[in-house]
């Protein structure tokens, strides 16, 4: 957010947190960001749709693992206690840890994907999967509400991830005011993954840098400690 670095005490918090979360493993950060997702007044469904539709088995493997010891709860229960309906019912298959994880899916995989996940609306999915229609088009036909975002997170994950973040990462920083939260954890979620993928993925999606970008909507330290991360990638 533009002028961030004239409040000390913003900055300090901000930078604590970029600096903290630079510190955990990815399974520790991604535990932590699920649990103040859901132990807050509310749910932070934004982040844990992010989470659990962008991470593989094996990651969502650990992240219930840490969970479970950081928290002292399952993160199954915590999820199925904070939501409820198609959505909860989606949230709870991912974290079942048996999607296919072939790298290259098409539509027609992306809508069986779809298909499997919704146990309630299996057939008239499957008769939308028949006409050959997107699996964008039959989520947005069909489903409403949370269900409806959780669905069209996995099918973007599932045709290119690093497309998924970097629109996400536009979405932080776009309109007015920065999402200085959502714009914190997506770079340093990523950071050493595949954030040199996403960034030039977001320069080719909106034909201007991500840390032009970054520039024109932080400043002070914390926009120098994320640039920083962004480079170093």
């Amino acid at each position: 957010m533009r002028g961030f670095g004239c409040d000390r005490r913003r900055v300090m918090r901000v930078l604590t947190e970029v600096i903290l979360g630079l510190m955990e493993t990815p399974t520790k950060y991604d535990a932590y960001q699920l649990h103040r997702a859901i132990a807050g007044v509310g749910t932070a469904k934004s982040v844990v749709v992010e989470i659990l539709s962008s991470r593989s088995n094996d990651e969502l493997r650990h992240v219930k693992n840490e969970y479970k010891t950081q928290y002292g709860r399952p993160l199954d229960r915590d999820v199925s206690d904070d939501t409820s309906g198609e959505f909860r019912e989606i949230l709870l298959t991912l974290l079942q840890c048996r999607r296919d994880e072939g790298h290259m899916i098409d539509n027609a995989k992306a809508r069986e994907e779809a298909r499997v996940l919704t146990s309630g609306e299996r057939q008239r999915v499957r008769t939308t999967n028949e006409t050959g229609r997107a699996i964008e088009d039959a989520i947005e036909e069909y489903f409403t509400g949370d269900a409806m975002e959780l669905l069209l997170a996995l099918a973007q994950c599932a045709q290119n991830k690093t497309t998924f973040f970097a629109n996400l990462l536009y979405n932080s920083m776009k309109g007015v005011g920065t999402r200085d939260r959502d714009l914190i954890r997506l770079i340093v979620s990523r950071s050493e993954i595949d954030l040199a993928l996403v960034r030039e993925e977001f320069g080719r999606l909106y034909k201007k840098s991500l840390i032009r970008w970054i520039e024109g909507e932080c400043s002070g330290a914390y926009r120098d400690s994320l640039i920083a991360i962004v480079n170093g990638n």
